[in-house]
């Protein structure tokens, strides 16, 4: 059944007619629950925003986020200089390996 089909239904819905008044400040109220929903959009930013301002607030949570940041810094380093010590070790064996090479007389 496609909309507009039913002809006996549509001459039912043509007759019907509405006598209530719309209610008193309509138009406001709408508009109010309009910027209420549209407010309520950003309320979990602003309750992030506010627990991280009661968390930053404590002298402990600071020391131990500070902390927690010294450590993955110092992580990250040692990740990093690992990776560099790796990589000048393979390029002073491939020297080594070309002086030596070159030194050498092949029969």
């Amino acid at each position: 059944m496609k909309p507009g089909d039913d002809k006996d239904l549509h001459a039912v819905f043509s007759r019907w007619k509405v006598d209530l008044p719309l209610p008193p400040n309509l138009r406001e109220n709408v508009w109010r629950r309009v910027a209420e929903v549209e407010s309520s959009r950003w309320a979990f930013l602003d309750l992030g925003r506010t627990w991280l301002g009661m968390a930053f607030s404590r002298r402990s949570f600071i020391v131990s986020y500070v902390s927690g940041l010294v450590m993955l810094g110092l992580l990250a380093g040692l990740w990093h200089g690992r990776s560099q010590q790796r990589q000048v070790q393979t390029l002073l064996a491939e020297r080594y390996i070309q002086t030596v090479a070159s030194h050498q007389r092949l029969p």
